[in-house]
């Protein structure tokens, strides 16, 4: 899989980024990023572990550094979701 391949399915939520999305993926139920990707960030997040939202994180900066490359101003929703998920004492 390509770089550019693999970014996309990560950012996509097609991806498991973290513990919990493993299990989301196991039970047949969407990542905690295709939760959000589908305006679900509240309830995606609410359950989410520190290290599980750390993770979300990292995939949110991801997904805004991709989509600005892309020359999308929506990475500047990408950027806000990773500092919802950031942990207060990371920002």
């Amino acid at each position: 899989m390509e770089h550019k391949d693999k970014a996309e399915a990560v950012a996509s939520g097609r991806v498991a980024t973290s513990p919990a999305d493993v299990r989301a993926q196991s039970e047949n139920k969407p990542t905690a990023a295709a939760k959000a990707a589908q305006g679900g960030q509240a309830s995606a997040t609410a359950d989410l572990s520190a290290e599980d939202k750390i993770s979300q994180a990292k995939t949110a900066l991801q997904r805004a550094t991709d989509l600005n490359a892309k020359g999308d101003q929506s990475c500047r929703d990408a950027v806000k979701e990773a500092r919802n998920l950031a942990p207060a004492a990371a920002r």
